[in-house]
Parts: C-alpha cells; structure tokens; sequence
C-alpha cells in the first residue's frame, strides 16, 4: 500500500521554510544596506576620478558638493563645458551616512573643486562613517593616482 503525506504533515513543512525564509530575510537586511552604502561611496570615488579626468581632458573646471544632511549625503557635480556632462548622473545621494570628515574635522559640506590644470582643491582624506563601517577616499593632487574608496576601521566611538 502506498502512503502519502497527510494534511498537517505538509502543512508542518511549510511553516518550518516559512519560518526559516523570514530569518534569512531578516538578517539579510543589513547585508543589503552594507550592499548599498559600500556601491554608493564607490560610485563617489568613480564620479570624483570622472570629474578629474574631464578636468585634464577637456580642460575644464568642475566643482562637485558633497552636502551632509541628516543621515544622507547629497552629491553635486556643476561643470562650465558642454551641458551634457551636467544633464545625466550628476546628482546622486548616499543613506546611512553618519559622518562626513575631512581631514578628520566633521563637516556638514565639501566642495572639492578640479581645475583645467588637473590640481584638485582642497587636498586631503574625505572619511564616510556609518553605523558600522567606515570609507575613505584619498583626493591627491597628483594626475597619475586614480581617486579610490577604501574601507577603514571604523571612528565612530
């Protein structure tokens, strides 16, 4: 005789993966923002080293602002050559922004300005605290090093 899985039996299995999928889910909330936030300050070093290389290149000048408000950073890019460098993807925000530090002094903006010579105003270690994690991005005068992002330990204490 063939026996098959009664009513409750399968209902039994479907509450233990029910129960199971909503704690994966749960913890992996943190994993996205993490996701996010490190995408985001990596996309600000990519959109800095852009601005530095339309500044060497087409020899103009380009102040980007990086404004603090709340837990959101708001990122600018304004430009005075041709209007299509400024129409798409010059503006974008970063949640889940604790601190933004210059030169280890917390700042609510920064406007780092790139000039048609390639010199990048002012110099210094832009620090990015969240919660748990903390980025740096270098901006060196030097033409020759790319800006990236790095994760760095965390200040926040």
């Amino acid at each position: 005789m063939k026996r098959a899985f009664t009513l409750i039996e399968l209902f039994v299995c479907i509450s233990i993966l029910a129960v199971s999928s909503s704690v994966m889910l749960f913890r992996s909330g943190s994993m996205v923002r993490h996701y996010f936030l490190e995408r985001n300050v990596n996309r600000l070093a990519k959109e800095l080293e852009c601005c530095r290389k339309i500044s060497l290149n087409l020899g103009g000048e380009i102040d980007f602002l990086i404004e603090k408000r709340g837990q959101t950073l708001y990122c600018r890019r304004d430009t005075d050559e041709n209007p299509k460098f400024n129409a798409r993807g010059n503006r974008f925000q970063i949640e889940g922004i604790s601190r933004l530090l210059f030169e280890g002094v917390d700042r609510e903006s920064l406007n780092v300005a790139f000039e048609r010579t390639g010199v990048i105003l002012p110099v210094g270690k832009i620090v990015l605290v969240s919660d748990k994690k903390a980025y740096q991005v270098v901006l060196n005068g030097s033409k020759n090093q790319r800006i990236l992002a790095k994760e760095v330990p965390n200040l926040s204490d």
